[in-house]
């Protein structure tokens, strides 16, 4: 495991092992999928649930089906902010795959001075195919034994 803080905020973006161990060292995983995904799919324990888009379920009259629109969330950075005050907060920044809004949310909370900014690979959805949502392994493995495997 200390091969794995060491090579962090540095290396920028964590495998799902990865993640699990610094999320036990500290780190706080910050959810910016939006509400309607998060409340869909689920949540990971301890994580922090600030979308970075809004979006809104609706019957669509013309098509005859549920069509979901998004807008971004004008008040993401001051939620961020209110939420993790200190600039050196560990954060572990987690979307649905790892790239649809992690990558804008890295880029932007480097531009407001975070320094310890993390993202995830594969997004929350790659985290729970190894991870349940308590973050015990789905394979029954020790997730020590499954972490110094592959970290170390």
């Amino acid at each position: 495991m200390a091969a794995t803080l060491a090579a962090f905020p540095d290396k920028g973006v964590a495998s799902v092992e990865e993640a699990r161990a610094l999320l036990d060292a500290g780190y706080t995983l910050l959810d910016v999928r939006t509400e309607l995904e998060s409340n869909a799919r689920g949540k990971i324990r301890g994580s922090i649930c600030i979308p970075c888009a809004n979006a809104r379920q609706q019957f669509d009259a013309a098509s005859g089906q549920m069509v979901v629109s998004e807008q971004d969330n004008p008040t993401f950075l001051a939620q961020v902010a209110r939420r993790f005050p200190r600039k050196d907060a560990r954060i572990l920044i987690a979307c649905s795959n790892g790239r649809q809004y992690s990558i804008d949310v890295l880029e932007a909370l480097e531009e407001e001075g975070y320094t310890n900014i993390v993202g995830l690979q594969g997004g929350v959805n790659g985290f729970l195919r190894v991870f349940d949502a308590r973050l015990n392994p789905k394979d029954g493995r020790p997730v020590a034994r499954r972490a110094m495997k592959k970290l170390l």
